[in-house]
């Protein structure tokens, strides 16, 4: 309910930004937003209101780095 209030009442300010994945658990029913960043990327100012946003709200969030220069896939929270 709280993603979909703020997208109704700022969507010209909370448009973009939104994490890349949307992960569904049929089994736990637990859901978790995923913000894909490569070796050289790095979060927007929007791509962290939106975790900081969610975080607030106790939605799980997660940064995933995924590169060629990246010695192991790193997966750390907001």
């Amino acid at each position: 309910a709280v993603l979909c209030r703020r997208l109704a009442t700022k969507y010209h300010y909370a448009h973009s930004g939104f994490p890349d994945l949307t992960l569904w658990n049929v089994l736990t029913k637990q859901i978790v937003f995923v913000e894909v960043k490569t070796d050289s990327d790095k979060p927007s100012v929007k791509q962290k209101q939106w975790m900081h946003y969610l975080k607030d709200n106790k939605i799980n969030v997660e940064f995933c780095y995924i590169g060629v220069h990246t010695k192991r896939t790193q997966s750390r929270n907001c």
